[in-house]
């Protein structure tokens, strides 16, 4: 029902307030966008949604937390996957299969190239926290980033951001990456923080370059 919910308050209020596709076009229409999905839905709905791992046994004194985690988890979602499929519906202009040559390949190596350098960042674990190279190493993949950002607009940091969530949770199933902490659940939300708090302003900086 909580999972039902966010999907049908996130569309109603993003169709109510925002209007037809295309809704990247714009830094006003891509503030909204992250307002309602990736604040306002996640945190209004996680109230309830915080209740599904306390009838599962976990402790009521810890709703807050699982507030925070049911809310994070669905405002990862909505910013890594909501404007990837978005905007691609969105999109006036042509379609990949009759985009210039030089912009598919420049957009394949591109990604090719932002997975690599993601894996490399996040292959290390807290060894790197000890010598003072992980703020470094987490700053390797933005040249690609603010490069798809540039070159393709917010079409093409939806689809950085998605290689980037690729990656990452691709590193952690594998094993040491960067967010391990005592717990499971913490090092999920620092993944979750992580993904978010790079979202939100490149998503901006797509926005208003287009």
């Amino acid at each position: 029902a909580t999972n039902a919910a966010v999907a049908i308050v996130n569309a109603g209020a993003a169709r109510y307030l925002l209007g037809p596709l295309p809704w990247f076009d714009s830094l006003r229409k891509t503030c909204l966008y992250v307002a309602i999905t990736a604040v306002a839905s996640p945190a209004l709905v996680a109230l309830g949604g915080a209740f599904v791992p306390i009838l599962g046994g976990g402790g009521i004194e810890h709703y807050w937390s699982f507030w925070a985690q049911w809310g994070m988890s669905n405002a990862v979602s909505s910013l890594a996957l909501g404007p990837l499929v978005l905007t691609w519906l969105g999109d006036r202009k042509l379609p990949a299969s009759q985009l210039p040559t030089p912009k598919l390949v420049e957009a394949s190596l591109l990604s090719t190239a932002l997975f690599l350098v993601c894996a490399v960042a996040f292959e290390t674990g807290k060894a790197a926290a000890s010598n003072g190279l992980l703020p470094a190493l987490l700053y390797m993949p933005l040249p690609f980033i603010l490069w798809s950002a540039i070159r393709f607009g917010a079409k093409g940091v939806s689809g950085a951001i998605f290689v980037v969530a690729v990656a990452l949770l691709w590193r952690a199933l594998k094993g040491p990456n960067p967010f391990m902490a005592d717990t499971p659940e913490q090092s999920v939300f620092a993944i979750q923080a992580f993904l978010i708090g790079l979202s939100i302003p490149v998503l901006l900086l797509g926005a208003a370059i287009d």
